[in-house]
């Protein structure tokens, strides 16, 4: 019998079995997708008189590669009226976790920028947003990194409509 004794980056020990592949080489699959770091291996054979042999150790490095996900679900109202706030959100979600979640809204015409400070309840994230001095197409640009320090950004809007007619 031949198996791997694994240790998770995360200190968790796993031990598979290695099946024969073919003369005397051994094949096992290890599938994680979660936990970044070093995993420490040693395998182990027993021969049919049970005698072990544990001397073969190594380690390998599993690399998180992915990318948060980001899904934008808008900004309601998605047309306020001048000086009316609206609040935008975004789903944003990672395997491993994630880290930190900014957004900026970008006024039209005069293209300032206005850092938002984003609120969560769980994978959704929300800001509300008062500044809507101007009319037209204010940017939305969302920037999530999970732990690992994998970037994503998305992007949405809203229009800004002065509809209130003027008093006399």
């Amino acid at each position: 019998k031949v198996y791997a004794s694994i240790t998770t980056a995360d200190n968790i020990n796993i031990n598979i079995s290695l099946p024969l592949l073919t003369g005397n080489q051994y094949q096992g699959n290890f599938i994680n997708n979660t936990v970044a770091g070093r995993y420490n291996m040693t395998i182990v054979a027993n021969d049919s008189a049970t005698n072990t042999n544990n001397s073969v150790t190594t380690f390998f490095t599993v690399l998180d590669t992915v990318l948060p996900n980001i899904t934008i679900t808008g900004c309601t109202p998605a047309t306020p009226d001048v000086f009316q706030s609206t609040t935008c959100n975004a789903t944003i979600t990672d395997a491993a976790g994630v880290g930190i979640v900014n957004a900026n809204v970008t006024q039209p015409t005069t293209a300032t920028v206005f850092a938002q400070t984003v609120l969560n309840n769980g994978s959704n994230y929300y800001f509300t947003f008062t500044t809507t001095t101007k009319n037209g197409t204010y940017a939305v640009r969302w920037h999530a990194a999970d732990i690992n320090g994998n970037n994503q950004s998305a992007n949405d809007s809203f229009t800004v409509i002065d509809i209130t007619p003027p008093n006399i």
